[in-house]
Parts: structure tokens; C-alpha cells; sequence
């Protein structure tokens, strides 16, 4: 006498049109983006490329730059260069680049810019030329920028030739003498207009100066802040 096990009952939705619906699968878990692009300020394309691919956690081969700007911090530039970078990951640039080197970086659509320096009184400019698709800077963005300075001389031939090669060299084209002639190893000097209520602080050697340095220079050239 044999004995017939019912078959386990089986379950299923039944669909609209009357056929069984295939059961769901299970749900996945949402991963986050990752971050794609961020904003880094560094001395140079190098340090910038390493902090974003850290700030990122992707290879720096990986991470593409774009110059957004370029400045110097500090009087007349003392404090250095200082770049601001947009920093995009980019898988696709690895392959691009065969393994061998970092994504190349992508310069911003920047005009030209002028930079001063300033050693013992003499002005020296350097032009740069645009980025991208970014306007060369001409005779008007020179006296934009050196409006109101109390030149004692420039030289018009010297600031049309820089303006022309755009080529980032320094040319010295004016001198600004200082009220009081500093010490043959001091850092600046002061120029005090003849209101005495206005002061122009001349780097006269290049080396670092601090408050309490500025503080005597002024003191010493008769300007004093305060009652």
C-alpha cells in the first residue's frame, strides 16, 4: 500500500491578465555619491593635484585641473603665488593617459594680468598673457592698478614693451622714493604724502616683515596711528 505526499502549496500574485507575477527582488541598499569635483588653493598644479585627490580618495592620475585664478598674497607679491583649482575626477582621464602620468590641466578662460615687485624703491612690472579665450591686458589695466601711487618717474618705453611680449618677465619701469631712507638691510621704507595723513609702504629688501617691523618703520618715518 503506498501512501502519495500532497505537494507543498505554492504561492504566487496573480497579475491582471490572469498569469503569475515573478516574485521581487530583494531591495539594495543606496550608495552615496562619490564627491566628483572640489575647489583646492595650493603654490602650484602638483601640491593642488595631491590635495584634491586626498580630499576626493581616487588616484591623483585620475583628478583633472582647471585654473580658475592666479594671485600673489602679500605687498607686491612678497607673500608668493597662490593658485585657486578646480579639481574634477575623472575616471576616462586614467585611460587617456595610459597610466603613465596625471590628466592634463585645463586652463580657465583668465584675462592678462599684470604683477608688480619692488626692490629699494624700484617698480617693476610683468605681463602675462591670457588664459584660454581671456582678454591681453592693455595700457588702461596698468593705470587701473597703479592709480594714485606717488611715482616720483616712469618709463612709458619700458611699460609698452612689457605690454607688448607678455612674456611674465620683470621690467623695472618707475621709481617711488621713501620719506626717510632705511637702513642699507631693512625689509621696507615709507613714503608719507604731504598731508601726513597718508602712508605708502615701500618693500625696500626682500625678507619677511611682521607688525611690530612695520610698526617702527612708520613710527620712524613721522606717520603714527592713532590720537
Amino acid at each position: 500500500m503506498s501512501t502519495e505526499i500532497p505537494p507543498a502549496p505554492v504561492h504566487a500574485a496573480a497579475s491582471s491578465n490572469g498569469s503569475a507575477a515573478a516574485p521581487a527582488a530583494p531591495a539594495v541598499p543606496s550608495v552615496p555619491a562619490k564627491p566628483r569635483a572640489v575647489r583646492v588653493e595650493a603654490p602650484d598644479e602638483g601640491k593642488a593635484r595631491t590635495a584634491a585627490a586626498s580630499a576626493l580618495g581616487v588616484p591623483e592620475k585620475e583628478i583633472q585641473l582647471r585654473v580658475l585664478e592666479r594671485h600673489k598674497k602679500g605687498p607686491f607679491g612678497l607673500g608668493g603665488e597662490v593658485l585657486t583649482i578646480e579639481a574634477t575626477w575623472r575616471p576616462a582621464a586614467a585611460s587617456h593617459a595610459a597610466g603613465t602620468g596625471p590628466a592634463p590641466v585645463i586652463p580657465a578662460d583668465e584675462g592678462g594680468k599684470i604683477e608688480f615687485s619692488c626692490v629699494r624703491g624700484k617698480l617693476s612690472l610683468a605681463v602675462h598673457r591670457p588664459q584660454g579665450r581671456g582678454r591681453p591686458a592693455d595700457i588702461s589695466t596698468l593705470e587701473g592698478l597703479i592709480e594714485g601711487w606717488p611715482l616720483d618717474a616712469r618709463d612709458e618705453g619700458v611699460i609698452q614693451q612689457a605690454l607688448r611680449a607678455q612674456d611674465g618677465k620683470p621690467r623695472v619701469f618707475a621709481t617711488m622714493g621713501p620719506s626717510v631712507t632705511p637702513g642699507e638691510d631693512a625689509a621696507a621704507a615709507v613714503r608719507v604724502a604731504k598731508d601726513e595723513f597718508t602712508a605708502w609702504l615701500i618693500p625696500w629688501n626682500p625678507k619677511p616683515l611682521d607688525a611690530g617691523g612695520l610698526f617702527q618703520i612708520v613710527g620712524n618715518a613721522g606717520h603714527r596711528s592713532g590720537p
